[in-house]
């Protein structure tokens, strides 16, 4: 009977260990923390399904919505990319502007197709990103011109020259599709917002912006030391008194949870609705 109650208690104790250090992996701060300053990413991204991507040099590592390590690709080949794209939850596409390449990942960052895009007579392009019908968008900035490419390497539309619509030049430095509408940043600009053909232009003059999420119907972005939304409703800009990201190298927002990259790491944050 001792026997039996000592097996008892050793299998509640491991059961308690194991229910214990899941918990902390899950509600852990910061997400992945940075025992030395080597570790801390150079980037991150957030996938639909708010699962973490960090980027140190060539490596990219892909982490559970627990925190937990899931994969990684190492990009040496080619070296760091100019962006990686994971608005698709089950594809991964890394862009090589240098290259002109795209490498395209399943969603355990196993290589599944590589895209020359000089070998398929396609202009030099600037950007690129998923588009949602799982095409992908790219920017041609000689011609401003974005054009939409299938991953068999061709060219199905692309829109007349945009700047044409502008009474200024615009650097675009970032793209993103979202419920029909393309957005595109310009940090000496603001914000760009097209429709699917091109067209119907709408400009945020916020300047200093280099990356930006949607959350609650709001373009959510990071201005220096400040969190901002943009209400598309009321077509104001806000401030997010709740979330500090002074110091923050980078932040992105998926279903009201704050990633922040610092100096220590990735931290997360529960954002408000404003």
């Amino acid at each position: 009977m001792h026997v039996l109650m000592v097996k008892i208690f050793l299998c509640l104790l491991f059961l308690t260990i194991e229910i214990l250090g899941f918990s902390k992996s899950l509600f852990a701060q910061p997400v992945v923390p940075a025992v030395q300053s080597k570790q801390v990413p150079d980037e991150i991204y957030i996938d639909p399904m708010c699962q973490l991507y960090t980027l140190k040099g060539s490596m990219l590592q892909k982490f559970y919505v627990s925190g937990k390590p899931c994969c990684h690709y190492d990009s040496r080949r080619y070296g760091v990319p100019s962006l990686v794209s994971v608005d698709q939850s089950m594809k991964t596409m890394l862009f090589f502007q240098d290259y002109q390449t795209m490498v395209i990942c399943n969603d355990v960052l196993g290589e599944i197709r590589t895209l020359f895009l000089s070998e398929s007579s396609i202009p030099y392009v600037s950007l690129a990103n998923w588009s949602r019908d799982q095409h992908i968008w790219l920017l041609d900035p000689s011609s401003m011109r974005i054009l939409k490419l299938n991953e068999a390497g061709q060219i199905l539309f692309q829109t007349e020259p945009i700047h044409l619509m502008l009474s200024q030049k615009w650097s675009p430095t970032y793209m993103r599709e979202w419920e029909n509408r393309i957005f595109i940043t310009d940090p000496e600009k603001g914000i760009l917002i097209l429709d699917l053909y091109g067209y119907t232009p709408q400009v945020i003059p916020e300047r200093g912006v280099t990356g930006m999420d949607i959350y609650d119907k709001q373009i959510v972005y990071q201005k220096g030391d400040e969190l901002r939304a943009y209400d598309f409703q009321i077509k104001q800009v806000k401030k997010v008194e709740n979330i500090q990201v002074g110091g923050a190298k980078r932040t992105k927002v998926c279903n009201g949870t704050v990633f922040i990259l610092t100096e220590q790491g990735v931290e997360k944050k529960t954002l408000n609705k404003q």
